[in-house]
């Protein structure tokens, strides 16, 4: 009788070898298939920390948020928010965040109006930093200085007892040059002192301004009708004094320069203004989590 089963079954119950390489075939796509996915899994879950950096450290939203590389206390690098101010405000800590490293510039000091005379530069604003701790949720007011015609406005954070950066002095008619913000009447762990805005001449130039200092040192100080240069990070440099022809000095630059003097003989000229303070603040997320910053 002709074996009708010979397609499925051999005479000793064993599939045969096209059926056995068929399913061997089926099960090796489908262990490498699930190989594969749980390999991608892995990379996401694990995957290493430089990529995401490098992804998001440029990144800037609405131009007052950043990603940022910290370093944790046990030397390793993690990820950051810092987020910067240049007017007045409040700031509400996000979920999670208990710990805000404060940065704070203090506005330039002015030159005056001046008549047959000149005016000396005004002083660069100073720094100040201190590491706070926060409520999740809650608000926090600060205070950015202003670079008017006078004494440069202080930046403080919260009160002037929490963090205090100190504002530039105006420059005075007849020369007198404005002394930089006083990293030793600011509140902080670390301070530097705005740059001495120049010394004006009467009958030749106006001072120059002093820099405001920067997040690494002090501010430079303006000499004769030059300014002072701008120091790392964010301290900018002063305004030059008027020289030559009479006219008014340079605006102090942003953040923290101290204005240029004018330099007068009949005609007024003046005041001129130095630059507005500034605020830095940064904070690592809470442990595990990925801050989202998308624009609105």
């Amino acid at each position: 009788m002709k074996n009708t089963n010979k397609l499925h079954r051999t005479n000793n119950g064993e599939q045969p070898t096209r059926k056995r390489k068929k399913k061997f075939i089926i099960l090796t796509l489908l262990t490498l298939s699930l190989a594969s996915l749980f390999a991608l899994l892995y990379y996401n879950y694990e995957r290493d920390d430089q990529v995401y950096f490098e992804e998001k450290e440029k990144e800037v939203i609405e131009n007052t948020k950043e990603y940022v590389k910290l370093t944790d206390e046990d030397g390793k690098e993690v990820l950051g928010i810092s987020e910067t101010f240049s007017s007045s405000g409040t700031w509400q800590a996000p979920t999670g965040v208990t710990e805000v490293f404060v940065e704070l510039w203090g506005a330039g000091g002015g030159t005056p109006q001046c008549r047959n005379t000149v005016s000396g530069g005004g002083g660069g604003g100073a720094y100040s930093n201190k590491t706070l701790t926060v409520t999740p949720l809650s608000n926090y007011s600060y205070v950015v200085g202003v670079g008017g015609t006078g004494t440069g406005g202080d930046t403080y954070w919260v009160n002037t007892s929490t963090v205090l950066a100190k504002g530039g002095s105006v420059g005075s008619t007849g020369g007198g040059a404005g002394s930089g913000g006083a990293a030793g009447s600011g509140v902080g762990d670390v301070r530097y002192s705005g740059g001495t805005g120049g010394t004006g001449v009467v009958g030749s130039y106006g001072g120059g301004g002093g820099g405001g200092a920067g997040s690494t040192a002090l501010g430079k100080n303006g000499s004769g009708v030059t300014a002072g240069g701008a120091t790392t990070e964010y301290g900018a440099a002063g305004g030059n004094g008027r020289s030559g022809s009479v006219g008014i000095g340079i605006k102090g630059e942003t953040y923290g320069g101290g204005a240029g003097g004018s330099r007068a003989t009949s005609t007024r000229y003046g005041p001129v203004s130095g630059a507005n303070g500034f605020i830095r603040i940064t904070y690592e997320p809470p442990a595990g989590i990925y801050p989202t910053l998308a624009k609105t």
